[in-house]
């Protein structure tokens, strides 16, 4: 057993390792603080095997000591239950209190607001036992103690639980363990501030890892510390810091890589500040920590000379090729709940250089103070209605809230439009550098200003004009002055910048700038239209001279088409685009189908609004008419499902004439909620093919064919119908599937895709589906057609890539 011999200079050098700058740091208001692990450690090392440790021989100097009076000995392990409590009192030469002090408070007391009540009842007790004062409290006594103790407390206990990644809360007088801090930058909703900690305060594994990266070492003093930043939240913003708490716990519950493209989420605490130590929480100011970008792209596109080799062109353009493909995760966001995936519908609102970061070379998506996400639904239109957000790169369907005061639930489309619009301005920087960029602004605001002149010189109303003066649209479409800038920019482009031309392409005749008029079906419905009505006289008519296609005659011969429509409570946002592609591929084939079109619907009574034998004049107005009641009944049906594999095992059945070939052309949107099991539509086609093989014993392919006419942009519906397309040949022994979107760029692909073999593999980059919302905004739509915006919900991959 070790000798008590010496144990008074254990005292000495507690107060000396106390002292060390390693032991008490300073955070970077200044306030001094010990690391709990530290002090804990110190007191349970002992110098070997079979010997006291360092807080057993402190805690025996200290009651052994003849001048403290005490009724009775303390149990030791006062020291090992709460040692914080302990190392306080040690501090403030009262070790010899801590029997007392242990009774009421221990070590996880000491970040409870308010002790006023324990505090009572221990100087009481320090008072019947006449515990010693030391010299300094000769004045103020015991409540001198209590006061120190208050003091200290928060020092030994620092708010080293916002390093656990979690959602924490903390007084106003908890100390931050970080060492730095410096402002990043102010906005309309909060301040973000640059932290730094030392590497060995962060313990928490999943922490580690996130700020692993951001790993550096300060030369001067030779100490590594991780880096990282905090947004604090302006008090009357608080549903601006629910929303970004939101999305980020959403965006960490999901197992898909993409989302790598968001600044990481590393926790976020609620500060509560009290007029008083004894009163209520006066309010709390919010904080969540993140990822330390060192710059935004707005700041990087105004001070960055831009890349000039292709290689360095390249791989600047797929570094923001990364923020949409995160986009399109934030779009469609499948979060995982212990083994459940929830598929939830995202929408950021507020793209724009500002909110993409670059961390380390990477740009990365950022603020999410107005992102929503909904949880997808069945026949629920996928909107949310945005708080705020950006103006300049907004779409123009913002501006309907600030024009009229109606609020406007919005689509995915907005985050789609905003991005095009980085795209333009990432385009002037790549191509001019960084004085065009800041330019770039000035041009638009130009733009406007002839705007307005010309509305006002002629009193013209027909001339729209945005509520924001740098926007790249005019209220309702995109500025004539940014695709006249585009063009300057393709003229102006570096011989080994291979890929901004098409970005540019991208944007306008893709992604954002598009309109529906300019969809190559609806282009075709509007010229049908026309001349189908210009055909439509007593002498044409008495003629039966019905407009045909020639050229689909080539291959449309002895073939009988059937129209299937999915009718399910999803397809409800697609129904515009789906009349209109129904109608455009019967008025192109109905003369070449001598038998007449038949119509079927996947869900209900087949004598409701089935059409059979549909000829000539009559085929656009039964088809229309049964598409239009088909549409009231899924509104009166919100939740209705499409089971595929029955739908199609009903065509299948009615088969019956071998004599005549058939192709099946199905409108839908993959999702068919009602199908239980993954493959069943694949096993229901592959059965009938190879049994029909065996009943036709004929040589000639695709006799009977099946053509998905996709609609909408789930990825794991479109994967579905891509899957059928590419692989079904391999069980049904013959390739009769073929799959395209309803945009196409050919629209006789629609028709043959499934036929010709040459169209089956073609697989064209095809304008995107429009926005539904934007519809409203667009003027002078052609007959019968719903116009809408021409901007995708998600971004492709760019042609080549």
């Amino acid at each position: 057993m070790q000798s008590l011999h010496g144990l008074t200079d254990i005292r000495e050098e507690f107060y000396k390792f106390l002292q060390d700058e390693k032991v008490c740091r300073k955070n970077f208001e200044k306030r001094p603080f010990y690391f709990p692990k530290d002090i804990t450690t110190w007191l349970r090392r002992s110098a070997g095997k079979g010997t006291l440790n360092n807080g057993s021989r402190l805690f025996s100097a200290i009651y052994k000591d003849k001048g403290v009076y005490r009724k009775s000995f303390p149990p030791m392990n006062e020291v090992e239950k709460n040692p914080l409590v302990f190392a306080i009192l040690c501090q403030m030469r009262c070790g010899h209190m801590v029997h007392v002090f242990s009774k009421s408070i221990d070590d996880s007391h000491l970040a409870f607001p308010n002790l006023t009540t324990t505090y009572v009842d221990i100087e009481r007790v320090l008072r019947e036992e006449e515990a010693v004062l030391p010299e300094r409290y000769s004045k103020t006594g015991y409540k001198g103690v209590i006061d120190e103790f208050e003091a200290q407390r928060w020092a030994f206990y620092p708010a080293m639980d916002v390093l656990r990644m979690g959602e924490v809360n903390i007084e106003e007088k908890s100390i931050l363990p970080f060492f730095y801090s410096a402002p990043i930058n102010v906005g309309g909703t909060a301040h973000v501030h640059h932290f730094k900690v030392d590497i060995d305060l962060v313990e928490h594994t999943e922490l580690i890892a996130a700020l692993e990266p951001s790993r550096k070492t300060d030369t001067a003093i030779g100490s590594e510390y991780y880096e990282f930043a905090v947004k604090s939240y302006f008090k009357e913003w608080d549903d601006i810091y629910k929303g970004e708490s939101q999305a980020f716990r959403g965006i960490r519950g999901t197992r898909d890589p993409r989302a790598h493209g968001v600044v990481k989420y590393l926790g976020e605490y609620s500060r509560h500040l009290r007029d008083d130590v004894n009163g209520p929480v006066r309010e709390d100011t919010r904080h969540i920590m993140l990822e330390f970008g060192e710059q935004d792209l707005e700041e990087y596109l105004a001070a960055t000379k831009p890349p000039v080799r292709s290689k360095e062109i390249i791989a600047t353009w797929e570094g923001l090729f990364e923020v949409a493909s995160t986009l399109r995760t934030i779009h469609q966001l499948d979060h995982d709940w212990d083994g459940d995936v929830d598929r939830y519908i995202g929408l950021h609102g507020d793209v724009k250089p500002d909110n993409i970061l670059r961390v380390r070379g990477k740009f990365k998506l950022a603020d999410f103070g107005f992102t929503s996400f909904e949880k997808s639904k069945i026949g629920k239109p996928q909107t949310s209605s945005v708080l705020g957000g950006t103006r300049t790169y907004g779409a123009p369907e913002r501006d309907q809230l600030e024009s009229t005061g109606v609020k406007v639930p919005h689509t995915t489309a907005i985050d789609t439009w905003s991005l095009g619009c980085v795209f333009s301005a990432m385009a002037t920087w790549v191509t001019l550098g960084p004085q065009d960029y800041i330019n770039y602004g000035e041009r638009r605001i130009m733009a406007h200003d002839k705007l307005q002149k010309e509305r006002n010189r002629n009193r013209n109303a027909a001339v729209h004009l945005s509520v924001c003066k740098d926007a790249f649209h005019d209220g309702t479409r995109v500025l004539p002055a940014v695709l006249q800038w585009h063009d300057y920019l393709r003229n102006s482009s570096r011989r080994a910048d291979t890929i901004t031309s098409r970005v540019l392409d991208l944007v306008e005749n893709d992604i954002t700038f598009r309109r529906r008029q300019d969809v190559p079906i609806v282009q075709e419905y509007n010229r049908l239209c026309q001349e189908w009505e210009k055909n439509r006289t007593k002498w044409y008519m008495l003629q039966r001279q019905v407009p045909q296609d020639s050229y689909l005659a080539q291959f449309i011969s002895n073939r009988d088409i059937i129209f299937l429509v999915d009718n399910a409570a999803s397809m409800d946002d697609h129904w515009d685009n789906v009349n209109t592609t129904l109608l455009t591929l019967a008025m192109k084939i109905g003369m070449l189908d001598k038998d007449g079109l038949d119509l079927m619907f996947t869900i209900g009574d087949p004598c409701k609004h089935n059409v059979s034998s549909a000829k000539e004049w009559k085929i656009p107005e039964k088809f229309g008419k049964s598409m239009t009641n088909a549409k009231k009944d899924m509104a009166r049906h919100p939740n209705n499902s499409t089971d595929m594999a029955l739908a199609l095992s009903r065509v299948f059945d009615n088969y019956i004439d071998y004599s005549k070939k058939q192709t099946l052309i199905v409108l839908t949107d993959g999702l068919w909620e009602g199908s239980t099991e993954e493959d069943d539509v694949d096993n229901t086609i592959s059965n009938f093919i190879i049994k029909l093989k065996t009943k036709l014993d004929k040589a000639e392919r695709r006799w009977f064919s099946i053509q998905f006419v996709s609609f909408g942009d789930d990825e794991k519906a479109l994967k579905r119908l891509k899957r059928l397309d590419d692989e079904l040949r391999s069980t049904a022994k013959e390739d009769v599937v073929d799959s395209k979107p309803w945009h196409s760029t050919d629209v006789n692909m629609l028709i043959l895709g499934s036929i010709q073999q040459g169209m089956d593999a073609q697989d064209p980059s095809s304008p995107p589906p429009p926005s539904r919302v934007t519809s409203q905004l667009l003027p002078n739509p052609p007959p019968l057609v719903t116009t809408g915006s021409m901007r995708k919900k998600w971004i492709p991959k760019l042609p080549g890539r």
